[in-house]
C-alpha cells in the first residue's frame, strides 16, 4: 500500500525557505515501513504539496496483523502557525485472502491527511503630524 498526505498552506503561498519535515513511526516498531520515513518540503510556489512516502510492502509473515503508521509534522516558519493536529494516523491491517493473495486495507486519519498551516501578518506603525501655519500666528478654533 501506499502512505500519503498533503502539505497545505493557507493565506500565502509557499516561498523558497519554507521547510516543514514529516516523520513517518510505526507501532509495532518491527513494521514494515515505507521507502521514505522522512520528507521535508521543497515547494516555492502554490498553496499544496503532495507528501509521498513511497510503497510500503507486505509479506506472509504479516498477515493478520495491524500497523498504525504515526505522520508527524515539525518545522516553524515566520508568521506562520502550524495545524493543531500536528499526527495524522494509518491503520493497515494485513490478511490472508487464502487465494495467494494478501488483503490489505488501509484506515486513514479520521481528521483527513491534510496538514494545513496558516500565514498571518500583523503589524503596527506610530503616525506623526505637525501643522504650521505660514504668514500669522494660530488664532484660538484654528
Amino acid at each position: 500500500t501506499d502512505l500519503k498526505a498533503e502539505k497545505k498552506l493557507a493565506g500565502r503561498e509557499f516561498k523558497k525557505g519554507d521547510n516543514w519535515k514529516f516523520t513517518v513511526t510505526a507501532e509495532p516498531a518491527d513494521a514494515p515501513m515505507p521507502e521514505h520515513t522522512t520528507l521535508t518540503t521543497s515547494a516555492e510556489s502554490g498553496n499544496t504539496e503532495a507528501l509521498d512516502f513511497g510503497k510500503i510492502n507486505y509479506t506472509l509473515e504479516d498477515a493478520g496483523k495491524t500497523y498504525v503508521y504515526t505522520i508527524t509534522e515539525s518545522g516553524n516558519v515566520a508568521g506562520v502557525t502550524n495545524d493543531k493536529n500536528a499526527s495524522r494516523k494509518v491503520t493497515v491491517t494485513v490478511s490472508d485472502t487464502g487465494k495467494g493473495n494478501l488483503q490489505v486495507d488501509k484506515t486513514e486519519d479520521s481528521k483527513g491527511m491534510t496538514f494545513t498551516n496558516t500565514y498571518s501578518a500583523a503589524g503596527s506603525t506610530d503616525l506623526k503630524a505637525e501643522k504650521k501655519l505660514a504668514g500669522r500666528e494660530f488664532k484660538k478654533g484654528d
